[in-house]
């Protein structure tokens, strides 16, 4: 299997499971009517504690929605945000040299001519940080660079933060990225995701 059929199979793989979140719903739902329904059956009947497992089960599925609606709302605010404070496409011109602002996946490397989308910073240093991604969307290196360092390119097609989760959560197989870093065949640091520290694409920083 060649590195492209590796690429897709991987995103075929990501695509079909379940997130954490969406699993303890579906918990959720199922559980509580089934418990209620237990509860109210042994103190009065079955067909009352049927009734109660419904009623409750309904209420569960709407508390599910509304829990679904209140984060896509905060979601879509938050991929607002970002791409209007990160809305730029780069293109390196010169390759930094310090370590401690450059984050690689393994057998990544930053080279000149390389496509960075511009992302949160890690710091308050004045360099302006940007993610190369992969054709798959997924980032191959995090790095700060000076101005002297990087030229601009145009505005991003859409922010790279929302766009790889909205095709995997709609099954879908996204077209390939339009700026992707001039070759990355190895390993990659997943989908692009917001910075919390002090872990940035899931490394811990200093």
């Amino acid at each position: 299997m060649n590195g492209q059929n590796k690429k897709d199979a991987a995103w075929e793989a990501r695509r079909g499971g379940f997130t954490v979140i969406e699993l303890l719903a579906g918990i959720f739902v199922l559980a509580v009517p089934l418990l209620a329904m237990n509860v109210v059956a042994t103190r009065a009947d079955r067909l009352a504690g049927v009734l109660a497992g419904l009623v409750v089960f309904a209420v569960c599925v709407l508390t599910v929605i509304a829990f679904y609606s209140w984060v896509g709302r905060r979601r879509e605010k938050e991929f607002r945000e970002l791409n209007e404070q990160y809305p730029l496409v780069y293109r390196v011109i010169a390759v930094p040299n310090e370590t401690k602002d450059i984050l690689k996946a393994q057998g990544a490397e930053i080279e000149c001519g390389d496509f960075g989308w511009e992302a949160e910073p890690i710091e308050s240093d004045g360099l302006t940080y940007l993610q190369g991604l992969t054709k798959q969307w997924c980032v191959a290196w995090y790095a700060g660079f000076r101005p002297d360092q990087i030229e601009k390119v145009g505005p991003k097609p859409r922010s790279q933060y929302s766009l790889p989760y909205s095709w995997v959560c709609g099954g879908a197989i996204p077209p390939t990225c339009p700026y992707p870093v001039q070759s990355n065949d190895s390993s990659d640091l997943g989908h692009p995701s917001r910075i919390s520290r002090p872990f940035v694409q899931g490394q811990r920083r200093p």
